[in-house]
Parts: C-alpha cells; sequence; structure tokens
C-alpha cells in the first residue's frame, strides 16, 4: 500500500491505485478513455500539468484534449514556443511577432527576413503596410509596436532562453532561490519550469491596479504630478510613482 498512489479520475469518476511515481501519460492510457480528441495535458488537483508529470500523493485527475478551452490554450501556447525556437534556430537575427487571432489561426509577422546584410551592411531593407486597416500611416523601418500582452512570450521569453542556453538559468531551481522573500510563502518551492509553463498554481490575475484608485480616480497617496526624490518611475505623463511599489506587488503576489 506504501508503494502506491490513489488516484480520482474526473473523466470516469473511478478510483485506481498506481507505484508511485507513475507518469499522467501511462494513467491516462490505462483508464482507456474514450474522449473526442486525444489528451494533451491533464489538470491535478486544479493545476494544469503535462502528461510526462509524475504523481506521489493521492491526486484528483482530468484529463483534457485540445476540444476544450484550456486544452486549447495549453495547444496554442506550445506551438507558439515551438514556433518561436523555430525561427529562433532558422533565421538569426529574424524577429517574430504573433500579433491577433485570423479565423482558425494567427497573424504572424517575421520581421527583418527582407532585410539583406553585406559585409555587416545593410543593402536592402523594405517595409510594407500600413498602420491601421484603413489609415494612411505607412510602416518605416523606425516605427514601434505595443506588443501589449506578448510581452512574456517576445521579451521574458527569449531573455530566458538566452539564460538558459548560457548555462546561467536552471530551469529546476526554486522560485525561492531567485527571490527569497519567496520563501516566506507556500510558493518558495515552486520550480521555475511550473512558473513558465502556467502551471504554478497562482492565482492568474490579480488586479492590482485598483490599489491605486479611489472613488475620484488616482489615489494620490502613491502618486505624484511631478518627479521628486521619492517618485521615480514615469507611469504616464504628469504620474510619476514610487520604486517601492514594486514591493507592495512582490507582497500582494507571495499573500495570494
Amino acid at each position: 500500500m506504501g508503494n502506491t498512489v490513489e488516484i480520482f479520475c474526473e473523466n470516469t469518476q473511478e478510483k485506481r491505485s498506481y507505484p508511485l511515481g507513475t507518469q499522467l501519460l501511462d494513467i491516462y492510457k490505462d483508464m482507456q478513455l474514450q474522449l473526442k480528441y486525444p489528451a494533451i495535458v491533464a489538470k491535478v488537483n486544479n493545476v494544469t500539468r503535462d502528461l510526462k508529470f509524475k504523481v506521489y500523493n493521492p491526486k484528483r485527475v482530468s484529463f483534457i484534449s485540445y476540444d476544450t478551452p484550456s486544452g486549447m490554450r495549453a495547444y496554442v501556447r506550445s506551438l507558439s514556443f515551438i514556433l518561436c525556437k523555430a525561427v529562433h534556430e532558422l533565421y538569426e537575427g529574424v524577429e517574430l511577432r504573433i500579433e491577433h487571432p485570423i479565423s482558425k489561426g494567427y497573424y504572424c509577422k517575421l520581421l527583418g527576413l527582407n532585410r539583406e546584410l553585406k559585409d555587416g551592411k545593410i543593402i536592402f531593407d523594405a517595409n510594407y503596410g500600413k498602420y491601421t486597416y484603413e489609415g494612411e500611416q505607412v510602416v518605416h523601418s523606425e516605427s514601434v509596436y505595443d506588443i501589449a500582452s506578448l510581452t512574456k512570450l517576445f521579451a521574458s521569453s527569449f531573455a530566458l532562453m538566452k539564460l538558459y542556453d548560457e548555462g546561467k538559468l536552471d530551469l529546476n531551481s526554486r522560485l525561492g532561490d531567485y527571490f527569497p522573500f519567496m520563501n516566506q510563502s507556500d510558493k518558495g518551492n515552486i520550480k521555475l519550469v511550473e512558473f513558465l509553463t502556467h502551471q504554478s498554481g497562482f492565482v492568474p490575475w490579480i488586479p492590482i491596479y485598483k490599489m491605486t484608485c479611489s472613488k475620484d480616480g488616482l489615489n494620490m497617496d502613491y502618486f505624484r504630478k511631478n518627479i521628486d526624490e521619492e517618485h521615480t518611475v514615469r507611469v504616464a505623463k504628469n504620474i510619476y510613482i514610487s520604486e517601492d511599489f514594486k514591493y507592495l506587488i512582490y507582497d500582494t503576489i507571495m499573500k495570494s
């Protein structure tokens, strides 16, 4: 008994025992589930895990295929990282941008693919399109784009890939190794790879902006209209906040 773990499958509403360290993929095969499409991830105690995840304690498991919202998000996220990696390896210096959904796909751009170099000098540099579908302002080499919620994918991800390739980042290290204050909470032992793949169990969204608002607008306990020694971070025009506000954000996340 001590060498087995009990798994409750929410798909079939049945319990089965498996050896400690059994992968979800092996459990999925043993269950012989009749899903419309093959499972690509599973929710383990309501936390999304890949099928290579091993179980060592009793769990509630729900296997998910890509025809569900959670499965589709995992599927698209995986394909996005594969696409980024492929572009990174095949086209040095080319930037991939995944912009917005179109029909059943995503509109992507490869920036720099039409730029030719010779002896380190640009000999061809072309730009195409306009800023908006109906506008008249055309795109040029110095155009700046707001990639908004894709910052994690195109900024953080590439930076982390570089650190990993240089041997400066261990994906199996703990969050507490990089953020010691996390060791004061239940999040210090979460592995970095779990955090980066949205499998950490963190609260998905915390409306931190509400802390800075009052009934009349901005809470001026946090902001100043002009920069001063304490309020040095520019939020918007004529709006500055203290750099120490980040510690309130850290604390809120840690206690969530």
